[in-house]
């Protein structure tokens, strides 16, 4: 499959479904009754999260309590701990084992030469079968283009490239 080559059956599920749930226990019964495989389920979950939670870019804090999957799910928003805390809920409700990778990514709030005090960024590391699947909802949900006067606007992918990706670096010097 290609990298904006979502399958049609999944494709049609987000669009049909924008408003699964509130919480989690209700989305993890409607996850009960998609028909598919682990790997399309996972893909389910990128690309409904992607297409129906709006990322919020303020300074995450890893132990907000934004970042609940419950909280996120209720206000259709988070920060990249929120998404993350979400992808590796939902994907646990599809017995699909995935961890909370925390790092960092030069955004608009990174200054050269302030080194970073914490992690600003989350995302996922998934498994169907053996194989380590790399997921990024809060960067493949859109970015930022720019400010005005406070405001952002946000660009919306027309494509969710960040799902499976390979390993961006290898190492840092």
């Amino acid at each position: 499959m290609g990298l904006c080559a979502q399958p049609a059956a999944i494709q049609q599920l987000v669009h049909n479904n924008p408003n699964v749930t509130y919480n989690l226990s209700d989305f993890s019964a409607f996850l009960d009754t998609v028909p598919f495989n682990k790997q399309d389920k996972l893909e389910f979950i990128y690309y409904w999260v992607t297409n129906n939670i709006q990322c919020q870019h303020a300074y995450p804090l890893m132990a907000s309590e934004t970042n609940d999957p419950n909280e996120v799910l209720f206000n259709y928003s988070a920060t990249a701990f929120g998404f993350a805390a979400l992808v590796q809920a939902l994907c646990e409700a599809a017995q699909i084992e995935c961890y909370q990778v925390f790092g960092y990514i030069k955004n608009n709030l990174y200054y050269p030469g302030r080194p970073f005090s914490q992690p600003n960024h989350a995302w996922n590391l998934a498994f169907v079968g053996s194989k380590p699947v790399f997921i990024d909802a809060f960067s493949g949900s859109g970015y930022f283009i720019h400010r005005l006067e406070g405001a952002r606007l946000l660009k919306k992918l027309a494509c969710i490239p960040l799902f499976k990706t390979k390993p961006f670096i290898n190492q840092h010097r």
